[in-house]
């Protein structure tokens, strides 16, 4: 505050500065102190310094006994004893020395200490005070708030609560309700139990997450201290991940039920699909299917050799998904492979119980290209010859790494062979570079080199031929789709078309309750997985 300083060390008071009976000192010919001295007061072990506040004109001091002193006309004084587990203590008003220096400071108000005790606020009035008794402080409204931290001035109290919202209550008009009774000097009563001060709080807009506060001597204007919007946020909202390319997963594993186009290879297997998205994604089928009426298209490749149908799935698994077919190929190679590893293990095991699974099976690995036959004699020569049975030639048990090798091989081909028939141009550069990858280390793996990075969206403004569906807004605009975005992006839809709603039922426009800009920006968050605003 202006022209003093408090100092609180080891519970100890020391103050300097402008000297006009504020101060706890003896009068001095000097009008300012120019070090600090200690309150004597409170340099005591069983009484000190617990709180500190002041103003221009006073300083308060609240002690461990629960007593509140004010500092003030060069003395002290005890104005409130007993109230413990203060927590907030705010003070307004008093008075300095009179002289001519000090005389335009001067502003001669009442004082008024405000205290939080038991998480209520009490007024301590010094012109209305009677017997070193505060008035509980009710509020005129039906609210319950528990004040953190309170300011005050001359013509109003400001606090926060514990919710971070800030008040203001005036006390320019301060309504006070007083009966007239004799008051018990004796009575250990901290409060007239019939004496109250109503205040009417209201919350100052726009100010939210306090931590601290401040105002000026009259209290209208006020500085506030907030919290980060995100400093008590137990669960931080995120984004969750996409899901899009899932749900065409889904499309096209239940491509059965619903499907507008059949492909057939090698003359008796056939693969259900959607015209739209294989146009979408190959200028091959786009050139097939676009504005041509057919259900069924047969696919011949250019060697006029059989298809693998394993290798013509996976295919269009990308086509749909976007995720490589040759990281799900070499899984499969490796899952299968593991599958007869266990196979193995459990033939060895009812031969011989005794068997060490992982190190007999490494053993075996180690062994793989050695002859057959020595191994089996060298069994022999050390087993027991009347209740064994007879091991299985493991000659081809183990030839499994170099036959998953060449067909790894002959995978990677026919994927490639498939690609530049679709004509999927981004999928065959990358099946060649890992072709060329392998060519130097067929032993090392790197997933990244088949991993697609640019995932790939759809647009309902695309292949307008293809619609099969109207769905008009309730101001009547028309928007056309494709059943299939919409059956495995939305269960609405795809309860809608899959169960035969009597909506959807010989009847190719809906109608649903939605203006047209908020409709739009649905079926293309649908189509994009994104956002936009119109």
């Amino acid at each position: 505050n202006r022209g003093i300083t408090l100092i609180v060390d080891d519970s100890q008071l020391f103050t300097f500065g402008l000297n006009a009976g504020h101060l706890g000192h003896l009068k001095g010919n000097d009008l300012y102190i120019q070090q600090p001295l200690l309150v004597t007061k409170f340099n005591s072990q069983s009484e000190h310094v617990q709180k500190l506040v002041c103003n221009d004109y006073t300083i308060i001091c609240y002690t461990n006994k629960g007593d509140i002193y004010v500092l003030n006309d060069y003395k002290y004084r005890k104005i409130v004893k007993h109230v413990l587990n203060v927590t907030e203590i705010a003070v307004v008003g008093g008075k300095l020395e009179s002289n001519g220096i000090l005389d335009e400071e001067n502003i001669d108000d009442d004082l008024k200490v405000f205290y939080v005790q038991s998480k209520k606020l009490y007024l301590y009035h010094e012109r209305e005070s009677t017997n070193n008794r505060a008035k509980l402080c009710l509020w005129t409204t039906k609210q319950r708030l528990t004040i953190e931290q309170i300011v005050a001035g001359t013509n109003a109290v400001i606090f926060s609560t514990n919710t971070g919202q800030v008040y203001t209550a005036s006390l320019d008009k301060l309504s006070n309700i007083n009966k007239k009774i004799e008051h018990d000097s004796s009575s250990n009563l901290i409060y007239d139990e019939r004496a109250y001060q109503y205040l009417t709080p209201s919350p100052i807009p726009l100010l939210h997450r306090c931590r601290a506060l401040t105002t000026d001597r009259t209290g209208r204007s006020l500085a506030a201290l907030q919290y980060h919007p995100t400093t008590h946020l137990i669960a931080y909202p995120r984004q969750p991940e996409s899901n899009f390319h899932e749900n065409l997963l889904d499309l096209f594993n239940e491509a059965e039920h619903m499907h507008d186009i059949i492909l057939e290879i090698n003359n008796n297997q056939t693969f259900p699909a959607h015209k739209y998205i294989l146009s979408m994604r190959s200028s091959y089928f786009r050139e097939l299917l676009y504005k041509k009426q057919i259900d069924k298209l047969i696919i011949i490749n250019n060697t006029n050799t059989l298809i693998n149908p394993e290798i013509f799935q996976l295919i269009l698994e990308y086509i749909y998904t976007d995720k490589c077919p040759w990281l799900h190929f070499i899984r499969k190679i490796k899952t299968r492979n593991e599958h007869e590893y266990e196979i193995y293990l459990a033939q060895m095991k009812n031969i011989d119980d005794d068997i060490d699974d992982h190190r007999y099976f490494a053993r075996i690995r180690q062994q793989s290209t050695l002859n057959t036959g020595n191994h089996h004699h060298h069994h022999q020569k050390h087993g027991t010859k009347s209740k064994k049975k007879k091991k299985p030639d493991l000659s081809n048990e183990f030839m499994i790494e170099q036959q998953s090798e060449e067909e790894l091989n002959n995978g990677l081909e026919h994927l490639i062979e498939l690609a530049k028939l679709f004509q999927l141009h981004n999928l065959r550069k990358r099946l060649e570079t890992i072709k060329q990858s392998r060519q130097k280390n067929s032993n090392i793996l790197d997933e990244s080199i088949g991993e697609i990075k640019q995932r790939y969206y759809y647009t309902r403004e695309a292949l307008t031929d293809l619609h099969d569906v109207t769905i008009i807004s309730e101001d009547g605009k028309k928007i056309s789709c494709h059943k299939c975005i919409l059956t495995c992006r939305l269960d609405y839809f795809r309860s809608m078309f899959l169960a035969d709603w009597m909506e959807s039922q010989n009847n190719s426009e809906l109608k649903m309750a939605l203006p047209s800009d908020l409709l739009e920006i649905v079926i293309d968050y649908l189509y994009t997985d994104t956002i936009y605003n119109k």
